[in-house]
């Protein structure tokens, strides 16, 4: 008769199923491969440290302990957020004084695409959809209203307060 695993067994085997799987969700919600990591070991620190046995689904306990974290950490990034003067001043002076290759223009693309999508992160998920809509793709806010189920004047008002965030963020 085979004896029931006991907890470290469960933990080892928690850590060799999900442990992809959690770097992956910290990753998409931190966007840093370093803090995803670190995440995920804290989700197992906290799941060593319960009564795995009262734990049904280890993998559904491990996704709400590692959400709350990236939460946690995501809320405490943007209270210490610093905008350090002059960024990429040098770079942009460089930059005007000679003509781009190909090569250098991928690269000065993806910087864009990097520039912006930290921009974007940096607004709320709502002001999020109405600028992109109203700004990016013309749809009027009365379609976006529908849409979002909000008042037009909210979205409005979303898409102002987004364009006054894209005003500050620039260098």
């Amino acid at each position: 008769m085979s004896q029931p695993p006991s907890a470290s067994d469960q933990i080892s085997e928690a850590w060799r199923r999900h442990r992809p799987y959690l770097v992956n969700l910290a990753y998409q919600m931190l966007g840093d491969v370093g803090d995803a990591e670190d995440v995920a070991q804290e989700a197992f620190l906290r799941l060593s440290r319960a009564d795995v046995e009262g734990i049904e689904d280890s993998r559904a306990w491990l996704t709400v302990v590692a959400g709350r974290l990236c939460l946690d950490q995501v809320r405490s990034a943007r209270a210490r957020y610093e905008r350090p003067a002059d960024i990429g001043s040098e770079a942009a002076a460089l930059n005007q004084s000679r003509r781009l290759d190909p090569a250098d223009q991928v690269t000065l693309d993806d910087e864009i695409r990097t520039a912006l999508l930290e921009v974007l992160r940096r607004l709320s998920p709502a002001e999020r959809v109405s600028f992109v809509l109203h700004d990016v793709f013309g749809v009027p806010f009365d379609v976006i209203a529908e849409t979002v189920g909000r008042p037009i004047g909210t979205c409005r008002q979303l898409a102002r307060r987004a364009r006054a965030k894209f005003a500050l963020a620039q260098p």
